[in-house]
């Protein structure tokens, strides 16, 4: 069966990395499993032999039945994760789900943010980017991958990169490296639900003007008038890419006030 590339299929054959991911799916306690794009079963077999309840959700209509015939112990949900009502599949939030994925490149990162968004389900993300995606995950302040999704990604969890993972491992062959990448979340996020929406409009505003400083972005989008009133809590001449994300929620909050 030929791959879409419309889907970004790469699919993992390397039977040592697929050992690695399962090591590190193993050290995580979890009640159930969801591994979202499996493609063709390559991670799903040995995931299924961990003895908890496993799901998958596949885009592919080419591809689910197969699971399913392969597979007939586990639930395989023909979908798009992106569009599919979770609580269709997953129930009520609450439970200990841990997430595994090798996420198509150019869907990646807002499958990432609905996970994070809807993280009453789940308890543990392992999910594979491309590279350069994953070092802005973990990226620090004032580096070039330090953004937004480094914001959205540490305001909820700690990430980590695992492993990188070569070409030469995949099929069809991309033409960049991927990154195994762990996500724990945090016992308390750094901003809390109501208060999110608002606080990430106020980060996208300052990456949006990054090489400026906050003073100017701020005078850009609220007027001198109402920046004068303003009791900076930091140096108004600092860029927001240099600040950490805690400190961009402390300014959040500040500004709320």
């Amino acid at each position: 069966m030929n791959t879409k590339r419309s889907l970004g299929q790469n699919f993992l054959v390397d039977p040592n990395y697929k050992k690695k991911i399962l090591l590190a799916v193993q050290a995580v306690s979890h009640d159930k499993i969801l591994e979202i794009g499996p493609g063709k079963g390559a991670l799903t077999g040995l995931l299924a032999e961990l003895g908890v309840p496993l799901g998958v959700i596949e885009k592919d209509a080419r591809l689910a039945p197969l699971l399913k015939n392969r597979f007939p112990d586990i639930q395989v949900i023909q979908g798009d994760f992106l569009k599919k009502e979770l609580s269709s599949f997953l129930g009520e939030p609450g439970h200990d789900i841990l997430v595994v994925g090798n996420l198509p490149y150019n869907a990646a990162s807002p499958i990432l943010i609905r996970l994070l968004k809807h993280r009453g389900y789940f308890n543990h993300l392992f999910l594979m980017f491309q590279r350069e995606v994953a070092r802005r995950i973990v990226a620090q302040p004032g580096t070039k991958e330090y953004g937004l999704l480094t914001v959205w990604a540490q305001a909820y969890t700690i990430p980590h990169i695992l492993f990188d993972l070569p070409p030469s491992v995949f099929r069809p062959k991309p033409k960049i490296y991927s990154s195994f990448v762990s996500f724990s979340f945090r016992k308390k996020p750094l901003i809390d639900d109501p208060s999110a929406p608002a606080f990430f409009q106020f980060a996208s505003l300052l990456f949006q003007h990054r090489r400026k400083t906050i003073l100017s972005t701020l005078k850009i989008n609220l007027g001198k008038g109402r920046i004068s009133k303003i009791d900076f809590p930091l140096n108004p001449q600092t860029r927001g890419e240099d600040l950490p994300v805690e400190s961009l929620v402390a300014f959040f909050r500040h500004l709320s006030c």
